[in-house]
């Protein structure tokens, strides 16, 4: 009886055995199903997010595109902008450097007028002035004496007279500046 009970036990352990081994190879099976299962649906999720990441580039290509076209059309209207001011301030600095020729021409202009020639001719036209006023004193005198003696005895004056008007006119052409 000993060998039956060891053959029943035996016999029964194989089957436990078997039927765990069947039971745990069922369970990996199903295990293995479930993994699957869930690498499928990963698998399509892993799709579906990697054509939302294809619209999204193409989506955000097209902003980058717009935003390209509308960052031109701003560095062209900023360019036509600052064309547009550089012509103005050019025109601008075109008047003012006009502005200070014409003053500087008329303040050359009116310092000429001040002094019409040159100091060397300045300088002859006092000595002519001096040398006509010791003539015109030498003939004044020469007047007053001869008057003196024209009381003792009567020259001519009407010469003495115009050579003094002659004098006196070429006195006043030498004051006069020249033009």
């Amino acid at each position: 009886m000993a060998q039956k009970t060891l053959n029943a036990i035996a016999f029964l352990t194989l089957i436990f055995v078997a039927t765990a081994w069947t039971q745990q190879r069922e369970s990996i099976d199903v295990r293995l199903t479930r993994i699957e299962e869930s690498i499928k649906a990963m698998n399509q999720r892993f799709d579906a997010l990697e054509k939302r990441m294809d619209d999204f580039n193409v989506s955000l290509k097209k902003r980058i595109d717009d935003t390209n076209q509308r960052l031109d059309a701003l560095r062209d209207d900023i360019n036509q902008r600052l064309e547009a001011g550089f012509d103005r301030q050019t025109n601008w600095l075109i008047a003012i450097m006009g502005v200070i020729v014409a003053g500087v021409g008329a303040v050359v202009w009116f310092a000429r007028q001040e002094h019409p020639m040159s100091q060397k001719q300045y300088d002859r036209l006092l000595q002519q002035d001096k040398s006509l006023g010791e003539r015109l004193d030498d003939l004044a005198k020469d007047v007053e004496s001869r008057t003196r003696r024209s009381t003792q005895q009567e020259p001519p004056h009407e010469e003495l007279a115009q050579k003094l008007r002659a004098l006196e006119a070429e006195i006043a052409a030498l004051k006069r500046p020249a033009t």
